[in-house]
């Protein structure tokens, strides 16, 4: 006869024998997935060291690009812009290096480099002081920001762009207006800042602030002189640019078109941050948006997006060859671009 104490004893065998199974079978699927795991990171260690050593092979050829650049500027763009006149005008706030890299191109191409002018932050007009002050160095009665930047970028560059003659600079501690009579605008003393002359605009930019003009390599740069006829400009920003588009670079670049009749005398540049890592490529921040003003801008005026890169160094040198002959072009990296390089590299 089957007792209690007989079904306790059979019913712990079946449990202690179930328990039994699901142990040894989990350590044989933990031991599989664990040489699963093991094979998979072998992978992905051997992945990881390819890349290293691709990563390692492209820093190599990068150098040695620059290195080739540096060396082979000379020969490859000597005589390309002959004694051509270029006044180079660069946003505070983007890289620095590129632009240096150009104007060193630039003289390369035996371009005669006038200096280079940098808007300063004070052109963002953040500031009422600083709206005032343009207000009469232009000779306005308005002081809305945007009414003072617009003039502000006409006058310059109807200064820049024609040949009259210039007028003295302007220091910042004349008394009223040249006629002698004290400012009228609210918050201005007549201590402060005095009405601009024909031609004096870009100097008096300077006195205030508003600009920094560096010196060519070779030579200085007078700002009570005219600028030479024909003189071709180069107009930089991209990311991180102290004055922001669309007032900054692309309000300059329209207003010397404008200025400019029907001739083509700009080239637009930027420098643009390849992908890096995680870091998505940084690019055409100015130009992208230039390259959509319109076609009285894509008609007349040349871009190049990748100045930080000799090729599109080499296209900003060619792209300023061909305005000489009034061809224009959009040139570099990703969208909008038409070729890497003028055709007539």
């Amino acid at each position: 006869m089957v007792n209690f104490r007989f079904h306790l004893v059979s019913l712990t065998g079946v449990f202690l024998a179930l328990a039994v199974g699901i142990v040894l079978g989990a350590s044989v699927v933990n031991s599989g997935a664990v040489d699963g795991l093991r094979g998979q990171l072998g992978s992905v260690k051997e992945d990881v060291s390819r890349v290293d050593q691709q990563n390692d092979s492209l820093r190599r050829d990068l150098a040695a690009w620059g290195e080739f650049s540096k060396k082979a500027a000379p020969g490859i763009l000597a005589g390309r812009l002959q004694g051509a006149p270029v006044l180079v005008a660069a946003v505070r706030g983007i890289d620095t290096e590129p632009v240096k890299d150009l104007l060193d191109d630039l003289e390369a191409a035996d371009a005669r480099v006038l200096a280079t002018v940098w808007l300063e932050p004070k052109m963002q007009l953040d500031s009422p002081a600083d709206v005032r002050a343009l207000a009469v160095v232009l000779g306005l009665g308005s002081q809305d920001p945007e009414a003072v930047r617009q003039a502000l970028f006409t006058r310059l560059a109807d200064e820049i762009v024609t040949t009259a003659a210039a007028g003295p600079s302007l220091p910042t501690t004349l008394a009223g207006a040249p006629d002698g009579a004290a400012t009228t605008l609210a918050g201005v003393t007549t201590t402060t800042v005095a009405v601009a002359p024909r031609g004096g605009v870009l100097a008096t930019l300077s006195s205030l602030g508003f600009v920094t003009i560096d010196e060519p390599q070779r030579g200085s740069f007078d700002t009570n002189l005219p600028l030479p006829a024909g003189t071709r400009f180069v107009v930089a920003s991209g990311d991180g640019a102290d004055v922001a588009d669309p007032i900054g670079a692309i309000a300059l670049v329209k207003a010397v078109v404008a200025a400019s009749s029907t001739s083509s005398r700009v080239v637009a540049v930027e420098p643009g941050k390849p992908a890096q890592g995680r870091d998505p490529e940084v690019r055409s921040r100015f130009i992208g948006p230039l390259r959509g003003s319109g076609e009285d801008v894509d008609n007349r005026v040349s871009t190049v997006n990748n100045i930080e890169d000799f090729r599109g160094r080499i296209a900003a040198v060619l792209a300023l060859v061909d305005l000489g002959a009034g061809r224009v072009g959009h040139y570099g990296a990703g969208s909008g671009a038409d070729r890497l390089v003028p055709e007539s590299g």
